[in-house]
């Protein structure tokens, strides 16, 4: 991958904040993980990703954003959660 994962991270907390649903937030993350996926990422860097991704958006405050920032970030954070919890259940049914 050309970039850091920093700053592919930030970049997609960027286009989160500017989505225009919470159907489009999904899609950047689903986008995201593909991507990371196609150059062969590492399972352990992914999950790793993944839990980074969580761990910064419960730091937000919302009122640093406007609501629909707040609504975005708040379900890309439940988004990864859910996807936090799919991969370990895939990890242990290997």
């Amino acid at each position: 991958m050309s970039i850091s994962l920093n700053d592919y991270q930030a970049t997609l907390f960027n286009k989160i904040l500017v989505a225009g649903s919470q159907e489009e937030v999904k899609i950047l993350i689903d986008n995201s993980l593909k991507k990371l996926e196609q150059n062969k990422m590492d399972t352990g860097k992914v999950a790793d990703f993944v839990n980074e991704n969580i761990t910064h958006l419960e730091t937000l405050n919302p009122m640093n954003m406007d609501a629909l920032q707040w609504s975005n970030s708040n379900m890309a954070r439940i988004y990864f959660q859910h996807i936090k919890r799919e991969f370990a259940l895939t990890l242990t049914n290997e």
